[in-house]
């Protein structure tokens, strides 16, 4: 369970921003709202937190840069204990200090630490500096702590080279003999997990199998991960029904093996990031089919097509089907679910419906948690998303963005209508498109638009 997750100089972020999952206290909203968005993550201290988190803001204002953000973590928790680990911090450019000083990120969540369902999860804090000097990638220091109460207790901390450990991380003291182990330009938490180290390979593993980020535009990787799904007796079921109830016109979807058809291969990044592709068959040679109905004059159904689902289905369908797969493993696991882009090809009511997946206590009964970016203002509604669910990236006017929730606005009335204060410029985070028609008329004042005379327009033209 995500708690929170903070950056700071990356790319168009310049000051610290904080995605924030902790429900807000003391915020009026509707009990039946709360029963469906905020749920009790721990009793001792008591901890709330929100299942669905929405990033609003206008093009180019940064909303990509927090999904990259958490992209740019995972990928450097997985990969930095790989001696030709390449990665760039992407540091703030556009101003002085900033490009030649370091980028940080910080992840707090929640694990637990036994199987029992009546155990209390464990938060931890995790974060680390990183800077690039020439061609050289170097880890600045780095942080582990742990919270069983309301204390936190040390874990390990490194301040370049050196690793100081806690009384409750002492399986990592052999490590720290070891002076080729704790690489400058590599973590010394992913080195721990490689070697085996216990508590640190289950903290890994759980960054990386339990944070998922997907693209809305690029997401051809995960079609393969789907198809997994669908010959999986577990989601099959679920994915045929929302294919169905999404008004597709598809009574049913099916694998083959016909030649000479294509289909997405699936990258090396998107099989090991899945539990359930350990030692399992990626069926990168297998293709999914759409059943149609085929109709008599009498509209009776007479027989079936099968179509090729990637060359005859339209792209929001295909995307439907390709999210299928990473929304119901993401319910099924009690896992996070990043999108950014969640609303492109799809209808405002079908990324409402799928919103309201995470929403239900019957579909999420296992508290997943779904962040996306989106700007389908329809879900801007208090009776669908509380306030403090509701998040806003701005750039300011020296290209700096910037990140805060709509709670954070005071006097807003309950029962607000959040979407049209939001398209009036209220919250910000709206793009100021000054006069468009400027660009048809020059400094002269004569109109150079072009008129169309319709009636001697060809068909074919």
């Amino acid at each position: 369970m995500l708690v929170q997750f903070k950056f700071e100089n990356f790319r168009s972020f310049k000051d610290e921003a904080i995605l924030n999952l902790v429900a807000a206290s003391k915020l009026q909203s509707d009990p039946l709202l709360d029963s469906g968005n905020v749920f009790l993550a721990r009793e001792r201290p008591k901890l709330e937190l929100l299942r669905v988190g929405a990033l609003y803001g206008a093009n180019a204002s940064g909303k990509s840069n927090v999904t990259a953000a958490l992209s740019v973590f995972k990928r450097f928790v997985r990969e930095s204990a790989n001696i030709d680990f390449r990665i760039d911090p992407e540091p703030f450019l556009l101003d002085i200090t900033s490009r030649d000083a370091p980028t940080s990120f910080e992840i707090t969540f929640l694990m637990t630490a036994s199987q029992e369902l009546a155990s209390e999860p464990i938060q931890y804090r995790y974060g680390f500096e990183i800077k690039r000097t020439k061609d050289k990638l170097e880890v600045l220091s780095e942080w582990l702590f742990e919270a069983e109460t309301t204390t936190e207790a040390l874990l390990f901390e490194r301040e370049g080279s050196l690793v100081r450990h806690g009384r409750r991380f002492t399986e990592g003291k052999p490590l720290l003999m070891d002076k080729h182990i704790n690489r400058t330009g590599s973590l010394f938490l992913s080195v721990a997990a490689q070697l085996g180290t216990p508590k640190a390979s289950s903290l890994v593993w759980h960054l990386i199998n339990g944070i998922s980020v997907l693209s809305g535009l690029n997401d051809d990787g995960i079609h393969s991960f789907t198809k997994f799904c669908l010959a999986n007796d577990r989601y099959s079921d679920l994915i045929q029904d929302l294919v169905r109830e999404a008004d597709t016109g598809i009574p049913g979807i099916f694998l083959t093996e016909e030649d000479g058809m294509e289909d997405k291969a699936m990258p090396t990044r998107v099989r090991e990031g899945s539990p359930y592709y350990k030692g399992k068959n990626s069926l990168d040679n297998t293709f999914v089919m759409a059943n149609h109905p085929v109709f008599d004059l009498h509209e009776t159904q007479v027989d079936t097509a099968h179509f090729p689902f990637l060359e005859k289905e339209s792209q929001g369908t295909q995307k439907l089907f390709d999210f299928a797969g990473p929304i119901f493993d993401t319910l099924a696991r009690g896992a996070v679910l990043v999108i950014d882009e969640m609303d492109a090809r799809f209808h405002p009511m079908l990324t409402r419906a799928l919103v309201r997946l995470f929403q239900s206590s019957e579909s999420n009964p296992n508290n997943a948690q779904l962040i996306f970016v989106t700007h389908d203002t329809n879900l801007l509604d208090s009776k669908s998303l509380r306030r403090d669910q509701i998040m806003f990236v701005e750039k300011d006017r020296l290209g700096g963005s910037h990140m805060y929730a709509l709670s954070d606005f005071k006097g807003i009335r309950k029962g607000s209508s959040f979407e049209q204060e939001y398209l009036e410029g209220r919250y910000g985070a709206i793009p100021f498109l000054g006069g468009l028609s400027r660009l048809f008329t020059d400094s002269s004042g004569v109109d150079h638009s072009i008129e169309i005379d319709s009636e001697n327009v060809h068909a074919d033209a």
